[in-house]
């Protein structure tokens, strides 16, 4: 009993290792003579296993439940708009700097190191600006927000302004959020590094399983790819898009998410129906592409609204979550455990996009945080893919759900 309760493994000689997600498997062969453990045995670590998933959904919908009621919260605080650009000081300040190349508060002595050649023609413009693209107006905006929160912070005149809808960063070297850009890009090198993991997969015919042959090919390969090569386009114009928030870099960054979205939930469905038929597959893409097509129009010339696309994207990524939650549980899938883990972290990761608060040492978000925490839950994510891989090459059933460890079936021989 002691050699059962390892891990909460039972070992049949000459068959896999079970993990307690496949416990119903053990307990057909436990009657067969050369099992080592006894039902009683058997009973304890499923229930260690039914309670760890029951806590895990449970944690689940708490963190679901407090996201939706932050959402709304921050919702409704972001109807007061963004207070300083809004501001008369603000505005003074820039109309000033536009006329003149200099910045001018109240209180505070003029500046005259702004990015206007017209106006300062003394004043040579940082290479980092020029290659950036900073012009008059943006520079004079970003000079001014900052003689702005100079003046409130030497008069204790209240808390931090957003500024255009954002919160105010230092430049670095003509960045405006380089953190986000940091992490941005990681994100994208994690993509890239777990696509040639991937590609390499495909083209050297690993067997799945050790010390097994795999039975059945795997339908979705396609499929993963296209899933791979959105993000890493995504996260590129999100790093973009940090550097430099203009309008043409805005919308690439926020229309590659959306495309991020579709396709997630186009392999959702996919997969978790079972669809391999290429008319299936095709119909249901043309369905969600050409709904995409029509959001894109409307957000380039109807109107560009910040609200809709948010509300869409979850409203989506929620269904997307429900199929794949659903079809785990449904179908005992042996890596569901994997599953359960990336969607409790991914939702409890998407706390930090509306706990909104101003940066810390003015270049740490909430934002920045977010995006540094999907960091790893890539490489988690992907851990289920290849551990999906493993189990559809063995039938997809419960008599080849050996342990399930980095993205390998393992058995005991």
């Amino acid at each position: 009993c002691n050699k059962c309760m390892r891990s909460g493994r039972c070992w049949v000689p000459n068959h896999y290792w079970f993990d307690g997600s496949e416990l119903q498997a053990v307990d057909r062969l436990s009657h067969s003579p050369g099992c080592l453990c006894s039902e009683t045995c058997l009973k304890l670590p499923r229930t260690a296993v039914q309670g760890w998933s029951q806590q895990l959904l449970t944690s689940m919908v708490r963190v679901l439940f407090v996201l939706l009621v932050l959402a709304g919260y921050m919702h409704l605080q972001g109807i007061r708009g963004s207070e300083g650009d809004a501001s008369e000081v603000f505005r003074q300040c820039h109309a000033s700097c536009l006329a003149t190349g200099c910045t001018k508060t109240p209180g505070n002595s003029n500046t005259c190191d702004v990015a206007c050649p017209d106006k300062n023609r003394g004043f040579k413009i940082p290479v980092s600006l020029q290659l950036m693209r900073w012009d008059c107006a943006d520079d004079c905006s970003y000079n001014c927000m900052w003689a702005v929160e100079g003046l409130k912070a030497s008069a204790s005149a209240g808390p931090v302004f957003k500024y255009f809808g954002k919160w105010p960063f230092l430049r670095v070297l003509g960045t405006q959020e380089i953190v986000s850009v940091l992490c941005s890009i990681a994100n994208m090198l994690a993509h890239v590094h777990n696509l040639q993991r991937y590609v390499q997969h495909i083209r050297s015919g690993k067997p799945a399983a050790t010390g097994s042959k795999a039975t059945q090919p795997y339908p979705y390969h396609w499929l993963w790819l296209i899933y791979s090569v959105a993000h890493i386009n995504a996260w590129l114009w999100s790093a973009v898009f940090h550097c430099r928030d203009t309008e043409p870099s805005e919308k690439l960054d926020y229309f590659s998410a959306d495309l991020v979205v579709v396709i997630g939930l186009l392999v959702a469905v996919t997969r978790t129906l079972q669809l391999q038929s290429c008319i299936q597959v095709i119909v249901l893409g043309l369905v969600l592409f050409s709904g995409l097509v029509h959001h894109i129009y409307y957000m380039s010339f109807v109107k560009f609204h910040y609200g809709y696309n948010m509300h869409l994207c979850i409203a989506i990524g929620l269904v997307t979550a429900a199929a794949w939650l659903i079809w785990a549980a449904t179908i005992k899938h042996p890596a569901r455990q994997m599953l359960y883990q990336f969607m409790v972290l991914m939702h409890a990761a998407m706390l930090l996009e509306v706990l909104d608060f101003p940066p810390m040492l003015w270049l740490f978000d909430a934002h920045a945080l977010w995006h540094a925490a999907t960091v790893p839950l890539t490489y988690l994510w992907y851990r289920f893919i290849f551990a999906d891989i493993a189990w559809v090459a063995h039938g997809a059933s419960s008599q080849h759900a050996g342990v399930i460890e980095g993205g390998e079936l393992k058995q005991k021989q």
